[in-house]
C-alpha cells in the first residue's frame, strides 16, 4: 500500500479505499453492507 503512495501521490484516495476494503475483508464483518 505504501508503495502506491510513493508512486503516485494523486492516487492517495485510491490507496485509502483499497486499504479500507482489505481491512473489511480481514475483519469479515457481516454488517459491512449496512456501513456501505
Amino acid at each position: 500500500m505504501i508503495l502506491y503512495l510513493r508512486v503516485e501521490r494523486s492516487n492517495v484516495w485510491v490507496a485509502l479505499l483499497v486499504s479500507s476494503l482489505s481491512i473489511a475483508k480481514i475483519l469479515m464483518i457481516p454488517g459491512i453492507k449496512e456501513v456501505l
